[in-house]
């Protein structure tokens, strides 16, 4: 995937929460452009907004370890910690090659126990040392939550009707699923277990996407999911900033952010990569 050249993404070192290394100074002093969607993330971790985190099923990037110092790194730069697993929306890609829907229910459910107990081994080693009322807490957000919420229902269904219109918008999308299933289908169709097109099953597998734009996109204006303490009285119905840390490049949702697709700028949103 190219890097436009007017991106700039801020990294941490090892999970550092320091920011000094954070050269956003330094870029704009070299006349390098800095996207705001980058800069209202390093600017967000500064400040210790919320903070959002993805734990992905099927991914080799979240191993005990990973999931300890992610998480280790949210305990000292954000005062309010969201988790999100991606068991809901995972299962259209084991529908899509080929799985049973109780097949597909009982692989996410198993990937994600496994996930969630990295999870809770994580906190009891941060919380290890520390006094009842020092306890670093997680939210965890539930895709029964997610889906019941009407602000995701109707951005879903906005974010269906943009796909089927924008075709740069359909092709990020399908190119982000077509990446993620690149070596799930590839030994199926070695092994001729199953007649497999790469095509249909992509097609098949771009819910996953959708409905994690979906919720990602209204997070912070939603009421509806569970421990949703970005409920703010004092400014209810105006958008809650939080930043979305995850560990790379994810074209389509900057560009979704950013407005490129439907013209809306969801300035209440930052993303920060970790390494």
């Amino acid at each position: 995937m190219s890097r436009p050249a007017t991106y700039f993404e801020p990294r941490p070192s090892s999970f550092s929460p320091l920011l000094k290394d954070i050269p956003l100074v330094r870029q704009r002093e070299a006349g390098v452009g800095v996207s705001q969607l980058f800069s209202r993330g390093a600017q967000m971790i500064a400040r210790r907004e919320q903070m959002l985190i993805p734990i992905c099923l099927n991914n080799g990037y979240y191993t005990r370890e990973r999931v300890f110092n992610l998480l280790l790194f949210a305990s000292r730069t954000s005062k309010q910690v969201s988790v999100f697993f991606t068991d809901g929306p995972a299962k259209h890609n084991y529908l899509a090659i080929g799985k049973t829907e109780r097949e597909a229910r009982r692989e996410c459910h198993r990937h994600l126990n496994r996930l969630r107990n990295h999870c809770h081994a994580a906190l009891a080693r941060i919380n290890g040392d520390r006094q009842t009322n020092e306890l670093f807490e997680v939210s965890f957000v539930d895709w029964d939550s997610i889906y019941q919420a009407r602000a995701f229902q109707r951005e879903y269904r906005h974010l269906l009707r943009l796909y089927q219109a924008d075709e740069r918008f359909r092709e990020d999308v399908r190119q982000t699923t077509h990446e993620v299933l690149r070596k799930k289908v590839a030994p199926l169709e070695k092994l001729h277990l199953q007649q497999l097109s790469m095509n249909s099953v992509v097609e098949m597998a771009v819910h996953y996407s959708l409905e994690e734009l979906a919720f990602l996109t209204t997070y912070g204006t939603c009421r509806e999911f569970k421990a949703h303490e970005l409920a703010d009285e004092a400014n209810e119905g105006q958008p809650k900033p939080f930043v979305y840390v995850y560990y790379q490049r994810w074209q389509v949702f900057e560009r979704l952010v950013e407005g490129l697709y439907d013209g809306i700028n969801r300035q209440e949103i930052g993303f920060y990569i970790i390494d």
